[in-house]
């Protein structure tokens, strides 16, 4: 009879993934590093405890010695288990900090580069006014002097005009030059 004709599921799936959770989920990126980790530690530690108890203790019996070397295979498979965990967690715990840090350091570059952008435009206005301040005052300095050597030279030009009209009519002129600062 064919189970296709039944309807009946109670034949095994042909598709052999499995969808459960893992009792410790480690994120599908980590699981290659994890499950190396962990058959490294493993192998290491079920062989140092097989030699251990065969060659370093010195068991009643056979039935003694096996089940030490099963205890302690138990022992190693959950530190393996712990020690692979806690291991790939803190890889991920220090990309995490190290991503947070990241960000950190980024707004502080940011406000730092506003800080001197605001500073550099400060400085360049500062630097723009005092040189258009020093410019006005230049060009003033440079006006009045001008006016004042003309205001100059016209008291000058009086005095030196009534000097040589008294000369001309011969009469006596005791007025001092103008007194020119």
């Amino acid at each position: 009879m064919d189970r296709s004709d039944t309807g009946s599921d109670s034949a095994p799936s042909e598709d052999l993934t499995d969808s459960r959770d893992p009792i410790w989920t480690v994120p599908s990126n980590w699981r290659s590093a994890y499950i190396a980790q962990f058959s490294i530690l493993s192998i290491i530690g079920i062989g140092y405890i097989i030699w251990y108890e065969t060659t370093q203790t010195t068991p009643a019996n056979a039935a003694s010695a096996a089940r030490a070397v099963i205890l302690g295979i138990g022992q190693v498979g959950v530190s393996a288990a712990v020690v692979s965990i806690l291991t790939t967690e803190s890889v991920r715990f220090i990309m995490v900090v190290g991503g947070w840090l990241e960000e950190v350091l980024k707004r502080r570059r940011e406000r730092a580069i506003a800080e001197g952008i605001e500073e550099g435009i400060a400085k360049a206005v500062d630097k723009a006014v005092g040189e258009a301040v020093d410019k006005a005052v230049e060009e003033a300095v440079a006006e009045n002097t001008e006016k004042v050597r003309s205001e100059d030279r016209a008291k000058f030009r009086a005095w030196y005009e009534r000097h040589q009209e008294a000369i001309a009519r011969g009469e006596p002129f005791d007025e001092p030059p103008p007194d020119l600062d």
